[in-house]
């Protein structure tokens, strides 16, 4: 089960204009439940949880066992 961990304000200014604020590529839209959208990095890095604004995104983590 993810692991939804929130981001900074700062990391979310860029995650809110479509940038991953790990690698600086493109913000892909993935699936959506309720009023929040799963977006991920077009580069793999990174996928996020993103509610409305100003909720602040949650990165998902998936932990290794």
């Amino acid at each position: 089960m993810p692991d939804l961990r929130e981001v900074s304000r700062e990391d979310a200014e860029k995650i809110w204009t479509g940038q991953c604020p790990k690698c600086g590529g493109r913000l892909l839209a993935g699936p959506r439940g309720g009023v929040s959208a799963n977006v991920m990095c077009e580069n793999g890095c990174q996928k996020y949880n993103v509610p409305p604004i100003p909720a602040l995104p949650r990165r998902i983590c998936y932990e290794r066992h």
